[in-house]
């Protein structure tokens, strides 16, 4: 028995079994409103009884046929030919029009003949209701899915730490009485439980400091004994989990809204455009990004009081459009209309604001001639997209070459055979500082729907290096083009044992995973792909369907064809393959 409140009126209906699932899915948009009986003059009259929908009320019980006496029609308002009719059931008023009859919906006109097949086998040349309802038995499809493969089989997911940490994120995490994110601690699950010491250990580091204050020798022996004690690795330093904790609740106050039935740009934003607390987004208009970034502020300060400043951007309207306060300090005193330099540090990058470049900024501290000093000024060098990964790769040859003497340990003096070239890498890169790469891939907006792109992929392989490179080409509706450089990778090839037509097949394989990165970039609209190699014996690899390779080759082969297809496979001269320059310092 089910009781219902209508209007004041208490109805009661006996249902003879309910059937439970996880969900209702109805289309709100086909649920009359006070509206649809003003529009009807046949329907005035009962436009009282017709409630204001409710968006954020859920469907929780739908009555079916079977239910009969929740169907007796008690009065009716019936107008024109195609026009809505209302009924009055037990439950009050409810407006009917085009109903769904065999689980589609009918056509005025049908201008192609497209059949569809309804899930009980039945044809049909009509639109297909999106609303049916099937009951299916409990009892799962066992081992359908064991052999099911996807395109993200190959991709890393979440340990079972991580799963765990953020099942303690979800329970755990809340707003504080002020306003802000208090997160909790992300123990282990079944740790032991230490007693709270807080006061004692207070206590004994306030004695020790005065102590020390009284005693620096004192200081300075529990200092070396210390760091003893982590250079003998009888202890060391725990994982931080701040940034994990901290990006939870970043997006925890954008996304923990009842509100908000989708993430919408706010939330898409700080989701994926976020990278431990910086926020890096472009647009297609100055007006875009200052309503976004306003939008997140607001919501960023509701959602936890956290709030988002230091802003920094390379046009002038957006920089005007924000108080002094809540911009990077650097940024206040820029004349964008003169030639003023204006450097940003954006994840290790450094980017010209006025110019909207990349450019290079080296350390001018000299490192001594050993293995540590090669290793600490080739990895200070950061080039995350490839930029000049032909320069990088001659300070690595030289680094392999002294690491392949094992006599000498990271601290003493290299040969003198290798200074000459280690100084002569070490001048050429001062001439990085005068280059200057723009920041968009190219002047049409990869945002704008009538624009398209290809992504074309170039490979190449030296007896030194390996390289892949991509680029995109952009069509707007006149269909003029542009190129623009995408990213790029170089891996140094091995000493031994490979000849030139397979390191050229692993500088194919190195193209395919290139792909699968650029191809996890929502934002570019790339429609299709092509590959280049100036290896003549790597394209009879991947076009040869009949001859059995060794299994170097058929692994790599199988790679290759897993990522692409062989009509995506062209030849190019090496003369006007891109990525040859990148194989070679």
């Amino acid at each position: 028995m089910v009781h219902t409140r209508i209007f004041g009126c208490t109805t009661q209906l006996r249902y003879p079994s309910l059937i439970e699932c996880n969900e209702i899915l109805i289309s709100k948009q086909e649920i009359a409103t006070p509206a649809i009986a003003r529009h009807y003059k046949h329907l005035h009259d009962i436009e009282q009884f017709i409630p204001e929908l409710d968006r954020n009320a859920e469907v929780m019980l739908l009555i079916g046929r079977y239910v009969t006496a929740g169907h007796h029609i008690l009065d009716q308002r019936i107008g024109k030919e195609n026009e809505p009719y209302a009924q009055r059931l037990c439950l009050g008023w409810a407006i009917i029009g085009e109903t769904c009859l065999g689980l589609v919906h009918t056509s005025d006109t049908i201008t192609v003949n497209k059949t569809t097949v309804l899930p009980h086998g039945r044809e049909t040349n009509l639109k297909p209701c999106e609303y049916g309802f099937r009951v299916k038995d409990k009892e799962p499809d066992i081992g359908s899915t064991v052999f099911k493969q996807t395109r993200e089989d190959d991709t890393l997911r979440l340990s079972q730490e991580d799963k765990e940490f953020l099942i303690v994120m979800d329970n755990e995490f809340h707003t504080s009485e002020n306003g802000r994110l208090s997160a909790p601690l992300p123990f282990r699950r079944d740790r032991l439980k230490l007693q709270n010491n807080y006061h004692q250990a207070r206590q004994r580091a306030e004695n020790l400091s005065r102590s020390f204050k009284r005693d620096p020798t004192k200081q300075q022996h529990f200092v070396e004994f210390m760091k003893n004690i982590f250079v003998n690795n009888h202890a060391e330093t725990a994982t931080p989990a701040r940034e994990a904790v901290a990006n939870y609740g970043l997006r925890k106050a954008v996304s923990d809204h009842t509100y908000l039935d989708t993430c919408d740009d706010v939330c898409h934003y700080v989701n994926n455009n976020f990278y431990v607390d910086d926020g890096l987004v472009s647009g297609d208009s100055p007006e875009e990004i200052v309503i976004l970034i306003k939008k997140t502020q607001e919501r960023l300060i509701t959602g936890g009081k956290i709030r988002l400043h230091k802003i920094v951007s390379s046009s002038s309207e957006v920089v005007k459009s924000f108080e002094t306060n809540g911009l990077a300090e650097s940024i206040t005193e820029i004349d964008f209309n003169s030639e003023s330099t204006c450097l940003q540090r954006s994840l290790g990058l450094c980017w010209n604001v006025v110019k909207d470049s990349f450019t290079y900024q080296l350390s001018k501290e000299e490192k001594s001639f050993t293995k540590g000093g090669l290793l600490s000024v080739i990895y200070g060098i950061f080039d995350p997209l490839g930029f000049i990964a032909p320069v990088i790769l001659g300070g690595r040859l030289i680094m392999r070459e002294a690491v392949q003497n094992s006599s000498l340990d990271w601290d003493d003096p290299l040969p003198n055979n290798l200074l000459s070239d280690w100084q002569r890498w070490k001048q050429s890169l001062q001439d990085l500082e005068t280059l200057e790469i723009g920041r968009p891939f190219t002047s049409q907006s990869l945002n704008d729907s009538t624009t398209e792109g290809e992504s074309h992929i170039f490979s190449d392989a030296s007896k030194e290096a390996i390289s892949s490179v991509a680029y995109i080409r952009t069509f707007d509706k006149n269909g003029n083009s542009q190129l623009g450089f995408l990213v790029g990778k170089s891996k140094l090839a091995p000493c031994h044992g490979h000849t030139i037509p397979r390191l050229e097949l692993c500088g194919a394989v190195l193209s395919t995973e290139l792909t699968t990165f650029i191809q996890n970039e929502p934002k570019l609209p790339l429609s299709s792909t092509h590959f280049y190699t100036d290896g003549q014996v790597v394209l009879g690899y991947i076009y040869n369907e009949k001859r059995r390779f060794y299994v170097y080759v058929s692994y790599r082969v199988s790679k290759i064809l897993k990522g692409s297809v062989t009509s995506q496979w062209s030849y190019v001269p090496t003369e006007l393959n891109p990525s040859d320059h990148r194989t070679r310092p």
